[in-house]
């Protein structure tokens, strides 16, 4: 991860796992916001602080006759479904069909499961589907969120509208999810720091020293990355 970018995501860490706050979910109103993006990043920060951290993924559905082992909540099994990611933290993602699919919709259910098989982990970041995607084949992301202790709202900016985000937020509270912050991601509208940082990346090969330390001021000036910069 770039510098700037871990800084951020390590704001984001103390905000919610460093408030007492275990199971974290990711979400944004549609689809290419960076929900996955940040959640895999919160999750190697929060491991590589030393806490055993685990990054459930929501949103992939499983094939017909698929030999991968199913996770449910709430039917056990969840321990032979994880796998470790070589950035330190493990994962566990809910493969599901559309029968099943609803095991995962209910709120309780899936709640109870982060709680109580995945116990031994301290911090659990999961990666919500879109919330406003009518898409009969995914969890419903709501639901998801519902579980959780905190959420987050992840908002590209300049493709996001108002009334989208609304609709988002709107659908959280309507599942009495708790939402804990916003983030915005300006994939979109990268800043002139973020410019900065990224053409230095070219001298890296001929002056690495300076080429850092470009980058670094560059990701750490205010004025540099503001809005009106």
């Amino acid at each position: 991860m770039i510098d700037g970018w871990t800084h951020e995501v390590e704001r984001i860490a103390l905000a919610t796992l460093g408030q007492g706050l275990r199971l974290i979910g990711i979400a944004s109103h549609g689809g290419q916001a960076g929900v996955s993006s940040l959640a895999a990043d919160l999750a190697e920060v929060t491991s590589l602080s030393g806490v055993s951290t685990l990054y459930v993924d929501l949103t992939t559905t499983v094939l017909p006759n698929s030999r991968d082992i199913i996770w449910r909540p709430g039917e056990g099994g969840a321990g032979q479904a994880i796998t470790h990611d070589p950035r330190g933290f493990d994962v566990l993602t809910a493969r599901f069909d559309a029968p099943t699919r609803f095991l995962f919709n209910n709120v309780d259910r899936l709640k109870q499961s982060l709680g109580e098989e995945l116990a031994r982990y301290n911090a659990v970041i999961v990666d919500i589907p879109p919330l406003c995607v009518a898409d009969a084949g995914q969890i419903n992301g709501s639901a998801a969120a519902a579980a959780c202790d905190g959420v987050l709202l992840v908002c590209v900016s300049g493709r996001i509208t108002r009334a989208e985000l609304i609709q988002g937020a709107s659908a959280l509270h309507a599942a009495k999810a708790n939402v804990v912050g916003t983030v915005l991601n300006d994939l979109d509208c990268p800043t002139v720091g973020s410019e900065i940082a990224r053409e230095a990346a070219r001298l890296e090969p001929f002056a690495p020293r300076f080429a850092n330390w470009v980058r670094g001021r560059a990701l750490n000036s205010p004025f540099l990355n503001s809005a009106a910069a």
